[in-house]
């Protein structure tokens, strides 16, 4: 089955290339709707056609919450969970390794 993104319920998005878009969607406080982990995997690379390339997932999806923002510097992507952590999400597989407390 093919992951579907509802665009309507798109926060940010980050233009990755020409073919490329990184897309968080807005998940905060739904756990009861979609469920934990699909909440903290909220965080989508996009082709060009609006297919899933990849979900974020990470080793701690079943009590980090949901990501609040996603910011590209110098080609690395980051984001923020709900957690108070910064997450390096690796552009290729969508893995996220925490890399930084916040709060």
């Amino acid at each position: 089955m093919t992951k579907v993104v509802d665009l309507d319920k798109v926060s940010k998005t980050i233009e990755i290339s020409e073919s490329l878009t990184l897309v968080l969607i807005d998940r905060l406080g739904q756990e009861a709707l979609h469920g934990s982990i699909e909440c903290a995997r909220n965080i989508y690379l996009l082709d060009e056609a609006g297919q899933v390339v990849w979900q974020v997932v990470s080793d701690f999806d079943t009590d980090g919450g949901a990501f609040t923002n996603i910011i590209l510097s110098d080609g690395r992507i980051q984001a923020y969970r709900w957690d108070g952590g910064m997450y390096d999400i690796d552009v290729e597989t969508g893995k996220a390794v925490p890399g930084l407390l916040v709060r």
